[in-house]
């Protein structure tokens, strides 16, 4: 059977059985985890990746930058400047709703349960996430993000859904909005092919910080497909599409990059989409 998204876990019943087998795939993709300083091996990739000594050519002022970080104000910025835009509001997204989460559901991130001791981890590898994304700008000399960020309101709404939404809704909310975060990530991918022409190493590191942010969604998508069990997965690919509108909201800076257009693309996406490296490296049952 051609794996999916949106097709019922198999021996559904065997739950702790799959979330052992996916906390073995985390302990060896991360190491420890549950050191106090972080994941080994995750911190060792981050001291792996490009900095500062791969720069984009072309820079970014700071007064520019900052200006539009708060809110997109310029038409007329590079699409590579844009994209650095997006990687930094997709970090602050990110950043923003795990630190909400988390607080939402402390008392249930500290049960013993698999399900709960996984979505802790869970919540540890977003951090990552936020990590990687924010590094991007590294490659550009002396910029640093002080700009005044806010959540836009679509954003507000999903995380307080999720902050207040009882079990049964839950993972259904959260699966689609992980599906949205699988397929932007991935296009965005595919996008960066025709970008930073004049720096290619630039855009090897930002290929590389988002194929490992991928891999790991790809794992998040299918820990919430155990949780969910036999229903809610109509639900999951309504939000999924809904979320990929929303980024015209949340991260403006997609739209000159073409998202508008290639976010239709979301009613027929599906595991099959993914770029072969990511489904050979990811979970996912």
């Amino acid at each position: 059977m051609t794996p999916s998204f949106y097709s019922p876990v198999p021996d559904r019943d065997r739950a702790d059985d799959l979330f052992g087998s996916y906390l073995s795939f985390l302990e060896q993709r991360n190491g420890e985890l549950h050191a106090d300083d972080g994941f080994e091996k995750r911190e060792q990739l981050m001291t792996r990746l490009p900095g500062a000594e791969v720069c984009f050519s072309a820079g970014f002022e700071q007064e520019i930058f900052n200006r539009n970080y708060e809110k997109l104000i310029d038409k007329d910025l590079t699409l590579e400047q844009f994209t650095l835009l997006a990687f930094v509001k997709m970090n602050a997204g990110e950043a923003y709703g795990v630190e909400v989460m988390r607080e939402a559901r402390a008392d249930l991130m500290a049960r013993p349960e698999p399900i709960f001791m996984l979505e802790k981890i869970l919540s540890r590898e977003e951090d990552y996430h936020t990590r990687l994304l924010v590094g991007a700008i590294d490659h550009v000399d002396g910029l640093e993000v002080t700009g005044a960020w806010r959540p836009a309101w679509p954003l507000k709404l999903l995380i307080l859904c999720l902050s207040k939404a009882p079990r049964m809704f839950f993972h259904p909310v959260l699966l689609g909005a992980e599906i949205s975060g699988v397929f932007t990530v991935t296009w965005l991918l595919t996008r960066l092919k025709d970008l930073f022409p004049d720096d290619p190493l630039v855009r090897e590191s930002m290929e590389q910080r988002l194929m490992d942010v991928l891999i790991d969604e790809i794992g998040h998508v299918a820990y919430n497909r155990i949780c969910i069990g036999t229903r809610g997965f109509g639900a999951a690919k309504y939000l999924a599409g809904a979320v990929c509108e929303s980024h015209d909201q949340m991260t403006r800076e997609l739209i000159p990059l073409g998202y508008q257009e290639a976010r239709k693309a979301i009613a027929s996406f599906d595991f099959m989409d993914l770029p072969e490296e990511a489904r050979r490296n990811a979970w996912f049952v």
